[in-house]
């Protein structure tokens, strides 16, 4: 996060709390972790495309089995047989089929990490956003204040004007 897009056009914005507020957005959006999540998915898949289909296969496996039949006399006839198998496959990528899947999922990987670099991007934006309607809307109701302050005064400068043009209009009948 600290490197993506969008927490490095934050710093130039000379607002510390905007700056604060978007990153606690980025900390804690639930949909950013979904995408961050499968951008992971992504990397590792694209990792193990890569090692399970160019390199070889071993697998390892042992069995074994005992038996015991029984003969005309007391005794017994015990039989007992092992077997181990070690199998390696590997599969010749003669027409570039391996690679192409391995470079598809790799590709698949750099559009997933774009994504969440969008999505950070989106989620910043959107609290920066956000931030300035907030600014304006504080500046609007500042704004609404004053207007209303000035238009009581007008009120009470013309109700004066209008009490003493009632008081001079009695004293001149």
């Amino acid at each position: 996060l600290a490197a993506s897009p969008a927490s490095t056009w934050l710093d130039d914005m000379s607002s510390t709390e905007m700056s604060a507020m978007a990153r606690e957005a980025l900390a804690g959006s639930p949909d950013l972790q979904i995408v961050e999540a499968r951008y992971r998915a992504a990397r590792w898949r694209a990792r193990g495309s890569f090692g399970g289909n160019l390199l070889p296969s071993f697998s390892i496996g042992a069995d074994g089995t005992r038996t015991e039949e029984p003969t005309a006399t007391e005794e017994r006839i015990r039989t007992e047989f092992m077997t181990s198998s070690v199998v390696a496959r590997w599969e010749i990528d003669l027409w570039g089929r391996l690679a192409s899947r391995a470079l598809a999922s790799d590709l698949s990987a750099n559009a997933a990490e774009e994504d969440l670099n969008d999505s950070r991007l989106s989620v910043a934006g959107q609290s920066a956003r956000a931030w300035v309607d907030l600014i304006e809307a504080q500046q609007l109701l500042a704004l609404a204040q004053e207007d209303l302050r000035t238009r009581e005064r007008a009120l009470d400068l013309t109700q004066r004007r209008y009490d003493a043009g009632i008081a001079t209009s009695l004293a001149l009948r």
